[in-house]
């Protein structure tokens, strides 16, 4: 069963940050039998735009968000 929050499916885990630098949470799901990760980006008043789909090269269980690289914006890992 696809889950159309996640956009996958058997979602395992989130993450929330600032993934596209707009200065809004967005949320991040892994989907582990879809290989895949489900962004949802906020729009700053509380709502989460359709999930966008991102490929992973290996099934998928959990998700972190940090800033790895030192550029002062948030990554995925």
């Amino acid at each position: 069963m696809i889950n159309y929050a996640s956009g996958g499916q058997d979602a395992t885990d989130l993450a929330v940050g600032d993934f596209n630098g707009d200065g809004n949470t967005d949320v991040a799901i892994t989907n582990h039998a879809s290989r895949n990760v489900g962004v949802l980006f906020g729009n700053g008043t509380g709502v989460l735009s359709a999930v966008t789909l991102y490929g992973t090269v290996d099934v998928t269980h959990t998700v972190t968000a940090a800033d790895f690289n030192g550029d002062g914006k948030d990554d995925l890992a």
